[in-house]
């Protein structure tokens, strides 16, 4: 059975090239739509519209230990990354 992303509700979403941030419930209610979810080694997580994934990643680029995409029944090791 495939997971809905929604399912995966990640700490933060990011919503500029600024850095801002926001509760995964308030970026939801915004209509921003989370394309992608990357998992920090402390369990920490951060959501991203394609728009940003970039800007996301670079954040704790170096702290990063998987990823999800929308879609995605499983995350994947950060080793697999590459943006879209």
């Amino acid at each position: 059975m495939q997971k809905d992303f929604d399912d995966i509700k990640p700490e933060r979403v990011l919503i500029n090239e600024e850095g801002d941030g926001l509760l995964y419930s308030t970026a939801r209610d915004m209509g921003i739509q989370v394309d992608v979810v990357f998992f920090r080694f402390d369990g920490w997580s951060l959501g991203s519209p394609k728009s940003v994934e970039k800007v996301a990643y670079d954040l704790w680029e170096t702290q990063w230990v998987s990823f999800w995409r929308r879609g995605w029944t499983e995350r994947k090791p950060i080793s697999e990354y590459k943006p879209l």
